[in-house]
């Protein structure tokens, strides 16, 4: 661009010696760029229509006579003067500065000042063309201030960035590829270098991953380790996108490098917090569990002491409920998940020890179990299997007397976002046994509670026996 300006200019100023006394229009409006012609002295004769529209000028009489270097602001002024001397000396002069336009819009111009010769070979006039280069202007600067600001960007982020020729030799790193593998910045980038700082047990999987993406064009990622001079192990993270020739093969990997060090070693504090309190919570679990069987315990055997027989019975009722809740600690104390438990497992358990526990000898009792794969936490977990074991044992002491056999379903599936717990059995029905109060009742005010505090709705219903239904949020409680 620069040369075309020059031979344009040389041009120009030929076809004005040639015809000093009738400048030559046709020529000088063909040119793109503001074409100018000064005197001597450096006043402004002549400008072309171009220039007077890249100038903002819409009547050119009141500029004629103005010194060129006018035109030009600030310390750019002193760079027109040298620039108009070296033409009243004969050489051409050039410098590249700022002007505003005549609406005060600024503009940046590489400007070209060529001397005119008289018919005695003396200079007379001086033509100036200027080119308007403010966009490259504005883009040589964001080049720059990002050219800058990469370097500390990549420095706070401790990120570098790569590059890999596909011989696996031709290689360049940023500066901050070097800080994070403390390497001099005179170390030739590239395979050999890198291999001497990366751990020897993550070396065959990196040039693995580097050698699959330069022959196939996958994205190279990798984290991995590298030791530093000094001995100190730096974690990395590194990603590298392959750049394909025309015929699609891979010639190049253009990447990424992090310095991850930090991450890792917050990860492992979290790893180790969690297997803390992994430790912990099983610990409590497990004593939680043993309390309670120490509690049950002592319940059984004074209801074994105990003459009365409805206090024995109450007793042992007692001994159930706290055994259900020692059982859940007792899932959660060998589950990998020591906060959750997969219910329908348990409740399938559950209702399994109920039947060997309550179900008379003269009565068969199959239980009919519809149960949704459904993983609750502790705090819904207990409230919902005591409900269950209550409904269950309940219908097996009195739904069926004088019958052989009976059925009850245990149903707990979603119902929306909710959960739905429906017991049911083919009995008498629940006002049947104690006329107006649902039989067991003393048993369903504690299910009443225990639905209260898992903030759902409980229906009570007969329809071929007694229904309970039970609708409840599975992530709340109480």
């Amino acid at each position: 661009m620069q040369n075309k300006t020059y031979d344009s200019a040389r041009s120009m100023a030929g076809a004005l010696a040639n015809n000093s006394e009738q400048l030559n229009l046709s020529i000088i409006q063909s040119i793109g760029d503001c074409v100018q012609v000064l005197d001597i002295d450096g006043r402004l004769l002549y400008m072309n229509e171009v220039g007077q529209r890249l100038l903002n000028i819409e009547d050119i009489q009141p500029h004629l006579g103005t010194l060129y270097a006018d035109f030009c602001e600030g310390r750019d002024t002193d760079e027109a003067r040298k620039a108009l001397a070296e033409a009243q000396q004969g050489r051409q002069g050039r410098f590249v500065g700022f002007a505003a336009t005549a609406d005060g819009t600024p503009k940046w111009w590489d400007v070209v000042i060529t001397p005119i010769y008289g018919d005695e070979h003396i200079v007379e006039r001086l033509l100036v063309m200027s080119r308007d280069i403010t966009d490259q202007k504005k883009a040589s600067e964001a080049l720059a201030e990002r050219e800058h600001l990469l370097p500390q960007a990549q420095s706070y982020a401790h990120i570098g960035n790569w590059s890999l020729d596909a011989d696996s030799v031709t290689a360049s790193w940023s500066e901050e590829i070097y800080r994070v593998m403390g390497l001099d910045p005179s170390a030739v980038p590239g395979p050999v270098t890198l291999e001497k700082a990366i751990h020897p047990d993550d070396m065959a999987d990196v040039k693995t991953s580097l050698q699959r993406s330069l022959k196939t064009g996958v994205e190279h990622k990798k984290e991995y380790r590298v030791v530093r001079p000094d001995g100190d192990i730096r974690w990395v993270a590194c990603k590298g996108a392959p750049v394909f020739d025309d015929r699609g093969t891979p010639v190049r990997l253009l990447g990424i490098f992090q310095d991850i060090t930090e991450r890792k070693l917050n990860e492992e504090q979290a790893k180790a917090a969690v297997r803390e309190k992994d430790v912990l919570l099983r610990e409590i679990h497990h004593r939680v569990k043993n309390n309670l069987q120490i509690v049950s315990s002592l319940l059984s055997l004074q209801a074994m002491k105990t003459q009365n027989t409805e206090a024995s019975n109450t007793l042992m009722e007692s001994c159930r409920r706290i055994q259900v809740m020692a059982d859940i600690h007792n899932r959660l104390y060998g589950s990998r998940d020591i906060a959750q438990i997969e219910f329908d497992d348990f409740v399938r358990t559950l209702t399994k020890g109920l039947v060997s526990a309550y179900s008379p000898e003269a009565i068969r009792i199959e239980i009919v179990q519809d149960l949704e794969s459904i993983t609750l936490n502790i705090d819904v977990a207990i409230p919902c299997s005591l409900i269950i074991s209550e409904l269950v044992s309940n219908s097996m002491k009195h739904a069926f007397p004088g019958r052989s056999e009976g059925t009850i379903a245990v149903t707990l599936k979603r119902h929306g976002d909710k959960l739905r717990l429906r017991v049911e059995d083919n009995g008498i029905g629940l006002m049947e046994a104690q006329g107006s109060q649902p039989y067991g009742s003393l048993g369903l005010t504690l299910v009443d509670a225990l639905v209260e505090q898992l903030d759902g709705d409980i229906v009570y219903s007969n329809e071929k026996g007694a229904c309970t239904i039970i609708t409840f949020d599975e992530k709340r409680a109480a």
